[in-house]
């Protein structure tokens, strides 16, 4: 079980993946250069992906890979709130509050708020993922293991 690893083994792992992931795609046009300095030298966002595969470092690895091309495609590294329609900040769409039970960063998002259609959805989902990745690099969830959503549709 991944609680049973020793730190060592968890460094271990990490080195593997990222050895892996270097050695396979360092070069790749696949990924978004700021990823792939990420992989280089953040121990921890790869001990995420491990600990998200219950240590099996090879399906982390499919994950990292599977995972990194999304995030180049979608563009995440490149979202701002410059780059994001102001009326979702202003609704309140979605923003951090206070903590779950057990103390995890706790994401509210207020869907009501959204008015549903094809032409503000591909927005919405930008929003969503600036909302994420901002508490994930720059809020409470880089100290935590977990993220805790709320979804409030009244």
């Amino acid at each position: 079980a991944l609680s049973d690893r020793t730190p060592a083994m968890a460094d271990q792992s990490v080195s593997e993946m990222r050895q892996r992931f270097l050695t396979e795609h360092q070069a790749s046009a696949d990924f978004d250069s700021r990823d792939v300095d990420r992989v280089r030298s953040d121990d921890a966002y790869l001990m995420r992906f491990i600990r998200h595969r219950k240590g099996n470092v090879n399906n982390a690895y499919e994950t990292l890979v599977k995972c990194l091309k999304w995030r180049k495609t979608f563009c995440v590294n490149d979202l701002s709130e410059a780059t994001i329609d102001r009326r979702y900040f202003e609704m309140g769409i979605g923003y951090v509050h206070s903590e779950d039970k057990k103390g995890n960063p706790l994401l509210i998002l207020n869907i009501r708020l959204h008015k549903k259609n094809a032409q503000t959805l591909p927005e919405f989902k930008r929003y969503v993922v600036y909302c994420l990745e901002k508490q994930v690099w720059h809020g409470w969830f880089h100290l935590s293991i977990y993220l805790a959503f709320l979804f409030h549709f009244s």
